[in-house]
C-alpha cells in the first residue's frame, strides 16, 4: 500500500484535511482489470480520482502498439510511462501484452510503470524462475508470492541465481561446511568460507536444496572473488554442475583461483548440455592441494556471458517469503530462536587466538546443532585483522574463537536458529 507521510500543523480543522487527502489517496489505490482497447487503457475505481502517489495495478486487456494511455473513472487520459536507463519514456509497441499485469503509480501528471513486458510472465516455477529466465528480470510479488510486475535489469546487474551465496547466513543452503576443514566466519570485510586443510583426495561444499532451474544451449556466468594466498600446490575453485530432470548430473567445470594470489575475482561463462534442467555450485580444494588458508565469498551465478556486478537477489527474495524460517517454525516450542549477548574475550598477545564457551540458555530439541551466529559488539581495533567465528556446536551451546593483530578486548554477541 502506498501512504503519504502526514507532518505538520495537527489542529482540528488541518488534520481533518490531512485525513481526507490520506482517504482519497487510498481510494485511489486498487487492482483494476481493464476494459479499453489498444492503447487505451479504461479502469474503474469507486470513488478514485487522479491522486498523487497512488498506485494502480491493472490487468491489461490487449497489447499494446505504441504510445499508451490511462483513462480512470472517464475523468479524462493520462500518459502511461516507462522507467528506461535513460530516463522515462513512452511504452514502445509490445510493451505490455494481453493478460499482463502491470504496476504504476501516478505522480500527478501521468502514471509510471516500472516494465514493459515483451510477453506475460508465466509463474511456472517456485519464485518465478521461468519467467526471470525468459524475460532477464527481477519479479515483483504480491503479499501470496504472486508475480504482478518485473523489473528490468538496467543497471548493469543481473540476478544472482544462488541461495545465501556469500555465506551472510552462515551454513544456510550448503551442505559439507563443517567438514574437511571448510568453515563459516564473519569478519569486518563480511562472511566467507574458509579452509585450511592440504587433502589427499578433493574436498567440496555443495549447494543444498538450490536447484537453479536451468535451460539446455544456455549462456550462463559462474563469477566468485577467491583468496589463494595460502596455496602452493594443486588448486582451489568454484564448480558448476548440470543435471537432468531426475537431477542426474550429465556434465560440469571448474572457475580455478591463481595459486599465491590475494582476493580477486574470477568469472567463467559456459554454455549447458543437451537436457539440463537444473544447476548446482560447488567450493572444492582439490586433491594433493598443499594449503595453509583459502576462502570465497561474493559467488554468482548468472544468466548471459558477462559477469556482473554481486547482488543477492535470490537470498532476498527467498527470506521475504519466509522459505528459511517459517513463522510456525520460529514460534514453535519456544526456542527453535536464540541469542544473547556472549563473552567479552581478551587477545593478550597480538596474533594469537582465544576462545571461549557459550551454553545455550535452553538446549535446542534432539541431536541436531543449530546455526549459530557469531557477531563483535562495540568498538574495536581492527588494523590488520580480526576474526570471530563458531568452531565446535551442539544442541547445549558452542565455543568461540577470536583472532586478533591487535592485543585488546572485544564484546560479542551469538544467534542461533534450530532446524
Amino acid at each position: 500500500m502506498t501512504t503519504k507521510l502526514i507532518t505538520g500543523d495537527l489542529s482540528a480543522a488541518t488534520n481533518l484535511q490531512k485525513q481526507a487527502d490520506f482517504a482519497a489517496l487510498l481510494a485511489s489505490t486498487a487492482y483494476v482489470v481493464d476494459s479499453g482497447t489498444a492503447n487505451t487503457i479504461v479502469v474503474s475505481v469507486a470513488g478514485a480520482t487522479y491522486t498523487a502517489g497512488s498506485y494502480l495495478i491493472i490487468k491489461v486487456a490487449t497489447t499494446n502498439t505504441g504510445i499508451t494511455t490511462i483513462n480512470l473513472n472517464a475523468l479524462g487520459t493520462k500518459g502511461l510511462k516507462k522507467i528506461t536507463n535513460t530516463g522515462i519514456v513512452d511504452l514502445s509497441a509490445g510493451d505490455i501484452s494481453a493478460g499482463a499485469v502491470i504496476f504504476c503509480v501516478y505522480d500527478g501528471t501521468q502514471y509510471i510503470t516500472d516494465v514493459g513486458l515483451a510477453s506475460h510472465l508465466a509463474d511456472t516455477a517456485p519464485h518465478g524462475a521461468t519467467a526471470l529466465a525468459t524475460a532477464n528480470k527481477i519479479a515483483l510479488r504480491d503479499a501470496n508470492g504472486n508475480v504482478v510486475s518485473a523489473l528490468p535489469v538496467t543497471n548493469g546487474m543481473n540476478p544472482n541465481l544462488l541461495f545465501n551465496p556469500t555465506w551472510a547466513l552462515g551454513s544456510v543452503g550448503w551442505t559439507g561446511i563443517g567438514s574437511n576443514g571448510f568453515s563459516v566466519e564473519f569478519s569486518k570485510e563480511g562472511a566467507q568460507l574458509k579452509n585450511t586443510t592440504s587433502p589427499t583426495a578433493t574436498v567440496q561444499v555443495d549447494t543444498l536444496n538450490n536447484w537453479v532451474p536451468a535451460n539446455s544451449d544456455r549462456t550462463y556466468t559462474l563469477s566468485a572473488e577467491m583468496y589463494a594466498v595460502g596455496v602452493t600446490a594443486g588448486s582451489i575453485g568454484v564448480q558448476w554442475f548440470a543435471f537432468d530432470s531426475a537431477k542426474a548430473a550429465i556434465s560440469g567445470g571448474v572457475l580455478y583461483a591463481v595459486n599465491g594470489q590475494d582476493w580477486t575475482k574470477y568469472s567463467l561463462t559456459f554454455t549447458t548440455p543437451a537436457n539440463t534442467a537444473y544447476l548446482q555450485v560447488a567450493c572444492i580444494v582439490n586433491a594433493n592441494t598443499t594449503n595453509t588458508s583459502v576462502a570465497w565469498q561474493k559467488v554468482k551465478l548468472e544468466y548471459g556471458s558477462v559477469a556482473t556486478t554481486y547482488s543477492d537477489d535470490n537470498t532476498l527474495n527467498t527470506i521475504q517469503y519466509g522459505d528459511v524460517l517459517p513463522l510456525a517454525q520460529v514460534l514453535s516450542g519456544g526456542n527453535k530462536v536464540q541469542s544473547g549477548v556472549g563473552p567479552n574475550m581478551t587477545v593478550a598477545t597480538a596474533g594469537t587466538a582465544v576462545t571461549a564457551v557459550v551454553t545455550f540458555p535452553v538446549a535446542f530439541p534432539g541431536a541436531t546443532t543449530p546455526n549459530i551466529y557469531g557477531f563483535l559488539a562495540g568498538t574495536y581495533a581492527d588494523a590488520g585483522y580480526i576474526n570471530l567465528k563458531v568452531i565446535a556446536g551442539s544442541p547445549t551451546g558452542f565455543t568461540f574463537q577470536l583472532n586478533s593483530y591487535v592485543a585488546q578486548t572485544v564484546g560479542t554477541y551469538w544467534l542461533a536458529i534450530g532446524t
